[in-house]
């Protein structure tokens, strides 16, 4: 375990259940008061990100998809720009390796990365989002990278404009 230290009433301490002190029972942690979810032997973000790999377990279980990793290796996306991927596996219905992002709230690096990956990424990925009114995921976004030539010719684009 990782000692932290308690927003609330600023001391260090463990985490204990679902993100809180063990002191005070304060919040500690994710600025988007998001709680740490333990399931699995995987420490998950969120309750949606939780959500969003049973959802994969399932598809898995199904035949939907295989070889469902959380958290995969880092992603390299430019000299110190790495991009830690929610999940990575196959889709057997598209025939290719898919990482995918779950996304509750979007910030600006994430914007950067997202573009940086339409260029630069190994391979495709989803953006995943969880709908406020229905609770359901749905696929916001599909990035197929096109690599380093068309990113030239979009900064070429963007120079003569």
């Amino acid at each position: 375990m990782k000692w932290v230290m308690c927003k609330k009433c600023n001391r260090p301490t463990l985490p204990g259940i679902h993100g809180a002190c063990r002191m005070c029972g304060g919040q500690i942690g994710n600025k988007n008061h998001a709680v740490l979810v333990h399931f699995g032997g995987h420490v998950f973000k969120s309750r949606a990100e939780h959500d969003r790999y049973q959802v994969l377990m399932w598809k898995e279980k199904s035949g939907f998809v295989r070889e469902v990793t959380y958290r995969p290796k880092r992603v390299w996306l430019a000299p110190r720009v790495g991009w830690d991927v929610d999940f990575h596996y196959f889709d057997i219905e598209k025939g290719a390796y898919w990482y995918e992002e779950f996304k509750g709230k979007e910030e600006a690096d994430y914007r950067i990365k997202r573009d940086l990956w339409r260029f630069l990424g190994p391979g495709p990925l989803r953006i995943v989002v969880k709908a406020k009114d229905t609770g359901l995921f749905c696929v916001d976004e599909e990035i197929v990278p096109q690599g380093i030539p068309a990113m030239v010719r979009e900064l070429d684009r963007i120079r003569a404009a």
